[in-house]
């Protein structure tokens, strides 16, 4: 027993020094949220969000860079069919992964996803979509 707790206070210090060393690699300003317009009223904004799915390429994790290649889209029509909106967004770039949110009770399509580009420009070309 005290060896399991001895071995989950390491775990958590090791937690600990993870999630400081994260924060410290974070720059002290965000980049600036910017709406954009999808097929129909869909918004897009950068998305602050990584994901858990191990990386098979170094560095495709790192969630600063992957902020950086990423945009949240709202207010998408819930019958727009993910390959639409995947060739949708394929004009403006690679995308590598594409997250749809879906209501918990239901499994239906809730209008949000997220956007992750093979680079930055792919995602800033997406942000310009809604542009005037």
């Amino acid at each position: 027993m005290a060896s399991e707790l001895a071995a989950l206070r390491r775990d958590l210090q090791a937690l600990e020094h993870r999630i400081s060393a994260l924060k410290e690699a974070t720059p002290a300003t965000s980049p600036a949220k910017t709406p954009t317009k999808a097929p129909a009223t869909a918004s897009v904004t950068a998305a602050a969000r990584a994901s858990p799915r191990q990386a098979k390429t170094p560095g495709l994790m790192n969630p600063v860079e992957v902020d950086r290649r990423s945009v949240l889209v709202l207010d998408i029509p819930k019958t727009t069919p993910p390959k639409v909106l995947k060739a949708h967004f394929s004009l403006c770039g690679a995308v590598v992964r594409m997250t749809l949110l879906k209501n918990k009770a239901t499994l239906a399509f809730s209008g949000t996803a997220y956007i992750e580009f093979a680079d930055s420009v792919a995602a800033a070309r997406a942000l310009a979509l809604d542009s005037p």
